[in-house]
């Protein structure tokens, strides 16, 4: 009758730790899978938190490329007049503009053509510009370039140069258009001046 009661007793006892070890695997299991969770969540939360963030600054970004007047890569045309101070002669004048690989960085060709009282002063010329990256509606550049003068006068006589431009001016983002103000100095045999600005549509 002991013995009996020694089995029935060891094997309660085996019942009970198999039914604790048991609970304590089930508790490790939840414990992981508690874990698991939250470093899922917070890698997603971690994810999305960066994305918002590249999110935000290429929205900054593409904000600060939208308010840059006269960038872009289509190619724009538009109107220029002012006065030679050297020439002492007003003078009109056409140009392109298309966006070069950088969102700043412009070609410029143009003619300006100078109204004189004993003849004829034109200019052609190749410029390049750089526009400053602005969060406002105000772009300031600067620019240089190649160009070719040719002056001749009305008894036949003809003079052409050929020198370097140096640029500066600042653009005003318009509805569809771009206004500027342009300083503009011609370092050919003799050096010009040029005060003036336009609309670049």
């Amino acid at each position: 009758m002991m013995k009996n009661k020694v089995w029935m007793a060891a094997l309660v006892v085996t019942l009970c730790a198999a039914n604790v070890k048991t609970v304590w695997a089930q508790s490790d299991s939840t414990r992981v899978q508690t874990e698991t969770l939250l470093v899922t969540t917070t890698t997603r939360v971690q994810t999305d938190t960066l994305r918002g963030e590249a999110g935000s600054q290429s929205h900054q970004n593409g904000e600060i490329e939208a308010k840059t007047a006269g960038t872009g890569s289509a190619l724009r045309f538009g109107v220029q007049g002012g006065y030679f101070l050297d020439q002492k002669s007003p003078y009109l004048g056409v140009h392109f503009k298309h966006g070069l690989p950088s969102n700043f960085l412009l070609s410029a060709p143009n003619v300006e053509y100078a109204f004189r009282d004993n003849g004829t002063f034109f200019t052609v010329n190749a410029d390049v510009q750089y526009v400053l990256p602005s969060r406002s509606n105000v772009n300031f550049w600067f620019g240089a370039g190649l160009g070719v003068a040719r002056l001749s006068f009305e008894d036949s006589a003809k003079d052409t140069d050929f020198g370097v431009n140096l640029l500066s001016g600042v653009n005003l983002k318009g509805a569809g258009v771009v206004p500027f103000l342009r300083l503009k100095a011609m370092l050919f045999g003799t050096s010009e001046i040029a005060l003036g600005g336009g609309v670049t549509f």
